[in-house]
């Protein structure tokens, strides 16, 4: 059983990638999701490539002609890590209109990103009904951490549901803040019971290697959004498990994850 990490952000200014996965590989998970999150006027000539550092080369892992899945210089499986040990790019798409989301669903229609996960962040109503309605997406982040503009509806989570797309609940915010922590217990909870608790995973979206916690951390942090023991277990181990096998059905096919 591996335990996942699905949202390691890339963007944050004082990111440091090393530090954060030799502290997730302390705290137990077997692999984790670079998470790159761009706004969709960022797309509109495609899906962009990987971050480069200063020195020319990805800031967390090479490009997939470089690796075909292997991240950089930092922890590479043989280095002091198993060899099951995996690491995933993933792509975060802001999407305000329904015209963000047809862009980017076009964009991934044509299978060439370097990423195994394709995510949206809907801030609409509007747009969050087309990420519902697509095939095409991984998964759908609902900024919990806020107070929403407006209410998911039943019929469309159960279509997004029925379609194989999970949601995503992102804890560390709920860690930083008093007024992110009462926004996401609250809008989880309710995310949850709408869901039943299915087709949910738990990621951090951590800024800083603080923030990050241990598997057995984040299951009972599950449980007090509101889900049962083990949907909260699934969130982190099988629900993850499935959504990158589904994705590799849809990835680019020098890109797929074996």
């Amino acid at each position: 059983m591996t335990y996942w990490e699905l949202n390691i952000p890339l963007n944050p200014p004082r990111f440091n990638p090393e530090k954060s996965f030799r502290v997730l590989r302390r705290l137990g998970y077997g692999g984790w999701a670079v998470n790159y999150q761009v706004d969709a006027k960022d797309i509109k000539e495609g899906l962009p490539d990987l971050p480069k550092a200063k020195g020319g080369k990805t800031e967390s892992y090479m490009s997939i002609e470089e690796t075909k899945r292997r991240p950089l210089s930092l922890p590479v499986p043989g280095q002091g890590y198993p060899s099951e040990f995996e690491i995933k790019n993933r792509l975060t798409v802001n999407v305000h209109t329904v015209k963000d989301i047809s862009v980017l669903l076009s964009h991934i229609k044509r299978k060439r990103y370097p990423y195994h996960l394709i995510a949206a962040r809907p801030f609409t109503e509007q747009s969050f009904q087309r990420c519902c309605d697509s095939e095409m997406l991984d998964i759908i982040s609902i900024d919990i951490s806020q107070r929403l503009e407006y209410r998911p509806k039943l019929s469309f989570l159960q279509k997004a549901q029925k379609k194989g797309i999970s949601f995503e609940i992102c804890y560390a915010p709920a860690i930083r803040d008093p007024t992110l922590r009462r926004n996401t217990i609250g809008n989880a909870a309710e995310l949850i019971r709408l869901l039943r608790g299915r087709n949910i995973i738990l990621t951090s979206g951590a800024g800083h290697s603080f923030e990050l916690r241990g598997p057995h951390d984040v299951i009972n942090l599950g449980i007090i959004f509101g889900l049962k023991e083990k949907n909260a277990h699934q969130s982190i181990t099988s629900i993850p498990k499935s959504i990158m096998d589904r994705a590799s059905t849809n990835s680019p096919d020098e890109f797929k994850m074996e």
